[in-house]
């Protein structure tokens, strides 16, 4: 037991910097994860808002019903983002509904657990609630454009074809659409940003981590060895001292070293021995 409580006492700044390490390289590989998702997310945001826009082009030409349910099923994808931003800004968070507004954005299953935790845990820092609030920006454009599109519809399906109104419709919805690219951009820009800054403060901690427990290693293994050296010092004193007395009595002494397998003979055994062969 002594002898595995000394080990344990040399190994465990090793095994504590390995374990430490290997945590916060899975939680840096997590928040990554996120970010990445957070990246691509928005491009899906992007990528389905414009084809909304089209089809609410397409709409005011065509006026057919079809062109209008393929815009409602473009914008749900942003409006599914949006869900799930009020839903994580809440004072109680929902996570049924975070979780659906994600997949509703057409975000991966594996992706939206990550997204929730680095939302919910990082809105605080400065540069990750800048990227919310042009998220929520970006979302109250997309209610507009939303309101647009069904003030349109039941123009249309009203039977008013006036094409001053539609036309006024689709200028509105156009202006809309000009607000919202470069917020999206910028969203993209900002969110390439935070995960360099993040990457920095992962691998400055890592360092620091690091550092501090092989410090502590370096103190254990120095005193241990310290310790180590006085005992042999002392060892070897005592032995001196055993040495000569064993030299000094006039005795005959013997001791076998069972380690080391070897005899020893006091001088004054020899000469007994020698006396006695003669």
């Amino acid at each position: 037991m002594d002898i595995n409580w000394r080990w344990l006492k040399v190994l465990w700044p090793l095994m504590a910097t390995t374990a430490l390490l290997v945590g916060l390289g899975y939680f840096s590989m997590d928040i990554m994860s996120a970010v990445r998702a957070y990246v691509g997310g928005e491009g899906l945001y992007s990528k389905n808002q414009k084809e909304a826009v089209l089809y609410l082009n397409q709409y005011v030409i065509s006026h057919n019903d079809g062109d209008y349910q393929r815009f409602l099923r473009a914008i749900a994808a942003p409006l599914g983002d949006r869900d799930a931003r009020l839903a994580l800004e809440q004072p109680v968070l929902d996570l049924d509904a975070a979780r659906a507004g994600f997949l509703a954005g057409r975000n991966h299953p594996d992706d939206i657990d990550g997204m929730i935790c680095l939302f919910r845990n990082f809105r605080k820092v400065h540069y990750i609630s800048e990227i919310i609030a042009i998220w929520a920006e970006g979302d109250r454009y997309i209610n507009a454009l939303s309101v647009e599109a069904t003030l349109l519809h039941v123009k249309i399906t009203s039977g008013n074809n006036d094409e001053d109104s539609l036309r006024s419709s689709l200028a509105r919805i156009l202006h809309i659409n000009a607000l919202l690219n470069p917020l999206e951009e910028k969203f993209s820009s900002k969110f390439g940003e935070a995960s360099r800054k993040i990457q920095h403060i992962l691998l400055l901690a890592t360092l620091i981590i690091a550092s501090f427990l092989m410090s502590c290693g370096c103190f254990i293994s120095i005193s241990i060895l310290r310790k180590n050296d006085e005992f042999q010092n002392v060892l070897r004193i005592n032995e001196e001292r055993l040495r000569l007395a064993m030299r000094g009595t006039s005795d005959g002494l013997w001791d076998w070293d069972i380690l080391g397998k070897r005899v020893y003979y006091s001088p004054r055994l020899m000469e007994i021995l020698e006396e006695g062969s003669d």
